[in-house]
């Protein structure tokens, strides 16, 4: 039951559409937020932990390891922390797998917190935010020095030794991920060296071949071989010490000699700091890019060829279409934003197949429900797709308006006047759906305003939304076999709370000179204050 029950295996839907969303995201696509998810599936493997307790039987090595994985996954050490010191009462020897968990969750503390993720790259700033004694929230995740996130995890590998556990590829990759988030590069390039005889400053400076043989002396099927989980963790440990080529260069180098996957994911860590790392700084916080701006366009074409060939999603192009922004490369832009709208709508299509799938089994008898894939795992399918397609949705809002906030500086991207005359009211027809209620976008003689739909027409399409996200709400409550929805749909966001507060004071002031006209006298509202 807490294998069944694992995050990994129950939540996996939501680990990467969550890891790419801020707080206001996911309020503005009505989503129940991350914590809300991780803590109702923590109640239940609580719960099962404490029935079997007060049953009087023990919990095994194998419950511990699998209960610590749980808090691993979700990215809370302290609830490691408590199962650790129960598997201490209860004088369970821990296993290799109970320290890799363990230490995995000291690494991962925080891990579904956005605030926090945004705080792993290594800065001047935040190295003195994290060195405080009582840093904030924010940066107690990776708190540096004493107490810190190296010393803790070193510490911890010095134990395993002592008790006799002995490492594997997993444990140093952890060390490796815990080190380099208190910005030691020394001490990674020194576990490389020693565990797969890895010269970083050798294979940086050119002189990689001669050590080629000595890496391959290492057996596919030791412990200790490189696996692709390997590879990410040197992405990552690079690429927030803001060493991007270093990390291109190593990446390479392991993929190519122990014939390692560089999978999609490592690609994607790549990308993301290498977008980071090109963005204009703050000169307050003594900070400055370290990539030039060109260098996102650049390691795209790298991924997106031979050998690699990686499909790239949603979120990648949102990054790429906002350098190029930056930039005021508006064509540039305008050719991705066509090249990514065919992935928008096979997801929307994906998710109707899907919707439709779902409704018709769950319309069957309960005994008689039978599909080609468990319910359980159809409903998971369809929340993946439904989360992936609104938060596509949203980007590509985001770009048509940075594509009409591009026309500012007519000057340099339209000086045949094309833009302003021809292309641009071309994409306002051909992507009204996406376009704001109020368009305007500057051009030579001054600026252009449209209005593509008025506030009724608004209400009438977020009241047949509502209609439809109520009914298919019925048809999955109705159905016990299915998790309800989590989190109030309709909490409006700050635009919206403004737009309706400005309705409702218009209705008001038309209803009291309706009543003034039919008087003849001056009314006063009465306005309650709540």
């Amino acid at each position: 039951m807490l294998a069944h029950l694992q995050p990994k295996n129950t939540l996996e839907w939501a680990t990467i559409p969550y890891s790419q969303l801020s707080p206001a995201m996911v309020q503005q696509l009505h989503l129940p937020s991350a914590d809300s998810l991780i803590r109702e599936h923590l109640l239940n493997a609580i719960q099962i932990l404490d029935r079997r307790n007060k049953s009087g039987k023990t919990l095994s090595v194998t419950d511990y390891s699998l209960i610590l994985g749980f808090a691993r996954w979700i990215g809370q050490r302290d609830v490691a922390e408590s199962f650790w010191r129960a598997m201490e009462t209860d004088h369970v020897v821990p296993d290799l797998k109970c320290y890799n968990n363990y230490l995995g969750a000291i690494v991962s503390h925080l891990r579904h917190e956005p605030y926090a993720s945004h705080s792993r790259r290594l800065t001047a700033f935040r190295v003195e935010a994290r060195s405080k004694p009582s840093p904030n929230a924010r940066h107690a995740a990776y708190k540096i020095g004493d107490g810190g996130i190296k010393q803790e995890v070193m510490s911890f590998h010095r134990e395993m030794i002592q008790n006799d556990v002995v490492p594997d590829e997993e444990t140093f990759r952890l060390l490796i991920l815990g080190v380099a988030r208190e910005g030691d590069l020394d001490t990674v390039k020194k576990i490389l060296r020693q565990v797969w005889r890895i010269d970083v400053d050798g294979i940086v400076d050119g002189l990689e071949d001669g050590y080629s043989e000595k890496e391959l002396d290492m057996s596919p099927t030791s412990p200790l071989y490189p696996t692709p989980f390997l590879v990410y963790a040197i992405a990552h440990a690079f690429g927030i010490n803001n060493d991007i080529p270093t990390a291109l260069r190593l990446v390479d180098h392991v993929s190519r000699t122990y014939k390692v996957e560089v999978f999609d994911h490592v690609w994607h860590e790549l990308f993301n700091w290498t977008f980071v790392l090109s963005l204009p700084r703050q000169a307050s916080r003594r900070e400055h890019a370290y990539l030039p701006k060109a260098s996102v366009q650049k390691i795209w074409e790298v991924m997106r060829n031979k050998p690699y060939n990686v499909r790239p999603t949603m979120s990648m192009y949102n990054k790429l279409i906002k350098s190029l922004f930056i930039q005021q490369r508006t064509r540039d832009m305008w050719h991705y934003m066509c090249e990514a709208l065919p992935l928008f709508e096979d997801m929307r299509i994906k998710t109707r197949d899907l919707s439709k799938a779902l409704r018709k089994a769950l319309r069957q008898p309960r005994h008689e429900i039978y599909t080609a894939q468990p319910v359980g795992q159809l409903h998971e399918d369809y929340m993946h797709s439904r989360v992936v397609q609104k938060t596509s949705r949203l980007w590509l809002k985001r770009w048509v308006r940075l594509l009409l906030a591009s026309m500012h500086s007519w000057r340099k991207v339209d000086k045949d006047l094309f833009w302003s005359t021809i292309q641009i009211p071309k994409v306002i027809l051909e992507w009204k759906e996406f376009m704001p209620s109020k368009v305007w976008y500057d051009i030579p003689g001054g600026r252009v305003g449209i209005i593509l739909r008025s506030g009724e027409e608004k209400e009438i399409y977020q009241e047949k939304t509502m209609d439809i996200m109520d009914a298919n709400d019925k048809v999955l409550g109705n159905n016990s076999l299915l998790p309800a929805q989590d989190g109030n749909r309709y909490v409006l966001t700050r635009r919206q709370q403004k737009a309706a507060t400005k309705r409702g004071r218009v209705t008001l002031n038309q209803q009291v000179k309706a009543e003034k006209d039919s008087t003849g006298q001056k009314l006063q509202p009465e306005i309650d204050d709540e």
